[in-house]
């Protein structure tokens, strides 16, 4: 295992010890657990399951366990320290792990959001051109003192690209 595997496997082994803490206690004082808890454990075991077999679906669900953890879906612990945000409560345990994890994950989440709010530069000039391309066919209709009377309005700039365009082009 190298060291970035081993950095990025800190929550899911946190959570996997508590785990079988908890699962000790079980056994050991005859309690019993919730269905929140089976859940919650069994979602930390496939966790772990796809941490070592398929590590990019391991980021989805441990992502997802972290969530619900979070917002008191599932529990992996008789212990259970949580603060009230709009009577919805939220654990304080599960808040550090969610950050650590976001940081660290192989395939950072917060950098593929980002790039799926950037536009690329070739994106939006095929935006730009498709743009043009839609506005000169609406435009090319027009007789040669509609373009000039249309260049003098307010447009935006694609459609005032279009109308310079076809005015070129007849030259005008």
């Amino acid at each position: 295992m190298n060291r970035s595997s081993l950095i990025e496997s800190i929550p899911v082994i946190i959570l996997s010890c508590i785990s079988i803490i908890t699962i000790y206690q079980v056994i050991m004082n005859a309690l019993s657990l919730e269905n929140k808890h089976y859940l919650g454990i069994g979602l930390v075991v496939l966790s772990l399951f796809f941490f070592i077999v398929k590590r990019s679906y391991y980021n989805y669900i441990f992502l997802l366990t972290l969530l619900l953890g979070f917002t008191d879906l599932i529990n992996i612990s008789f212990f259970e320290f949580y603060i009230k945000f709009r009577g919805l409560p939220l654990k304080i345990l599960w808040f550090p792990l969610i950050l650590y994890f976001l940081l660290t994950c192989e395939e950072s989440f917060i950098l593929k959001i980002k790039q799926m709010l950037a536009k690329s530069e070739e994106a939006y000039f095929d935006e730009t051109q498709s743009a043009v391309i839609g506005f000169k066919m609406r435009f090319n209709k027009l007789s040669d003192v509609e373009i000039i009377s249309r260049l003098n309005h307010k447009l935006t700039p694609e459609a005032r690209e279009a109308l310079s365009q076809i005015k070129e082009e007849r030259n005008i």
